[in-house]
């Protein structure tokens, strides 16, 4: 009788502490996405470093460097998407294609104009300039890496990355610098146009603005 309320004691205790150990693992699971994703934007970082200290490049050289940089760990397709919000469904077939077509090279060339804006004229050391200082999970599983720059003249910039796990590939969804996200503000810029005109605006000044 006594080992078995005893046995039955430990039964209880281990169902009571079962939603406890089941967080722990979830929280202990969730450190490796985090990890990866301060692995992307590190390299990420080293590269747009290089494309910043390559004195041979016009401006407009180096943004294109660090546009390209920056689509190869983005998700343009699904960044274009968020980006327009409940306006995609007014699309056609054709104007979504059109978009599709003009949409990626937009964006990456915005983000690396930001980032070039933010971090002014360097000098120095990479590590000098930016700093990594973690990452932590947001909504909707996303994680955000929290970055910072700080150029030779001027205040720091807080540049935060977030990215989203999309088909097994972690990839950047929205760039926020000083808490302001680029992918919120320009959904709003893109719903301003289309409210003073039309979608086929939109579409045109994202080709003229993607150089495509």
């Amino acid at each position: 009788m006594n080992s078995f309320s005893i046995s039955r004691r430990s039964l209880v205790q281990i169902i009571a502490a079962a939603p406890l150990l089941a967080r722990a693992m979830q929280q202990a699971g969730a450190a490796q996405p985090g990890s990866d994703a301060e692995k992307i934007i590190a390299s990420l970082v080293d590269d747009i470093w290089q494309a910043l200290r390559q004195d041979d490049l016009t401006d407009a050289e180096r943004i294109r460097a660090i546009g390209e940089a920056i689509g190869r760990n983005a998700d343009t397709e699904l960044l274009g998407r968020l980006a327009l919000g409940r306006l995609w469904r007014q699309l056609s077939v054709a104007q979504r294609q059109r978009y599709a077509d003009h949409f990626p090279g937009y964006i990456t060339r915005a983000l690396a104009s930001q980032l070039v804006a933010a971090a002014g004229d360097v000098d120095g050391t990479l590590d000098d300039h930016v700093q990594l200082r973690g990452s932590e999970a947001a909504g909707k599983g996303d994680i955000i890496v929290h970055s910072k720059i700080i150029p030779t003249e001027g205040q720091p910039a807080a540049v935060d990355w977030r990215l989203r796990n999309v088909e097994g590939t972690l990839s950047i969804i929205d760039l926020l610098i000083d808490g302001v996200s680029l992918l919120v503000t320009k959904r709003s810029e893109f719903a301003a146009v289309v409210e003073q005109g039309s979608i086929e605006d939109l579409l045109a000044e994202l080709k003229a603005s993607a150089g495509s």
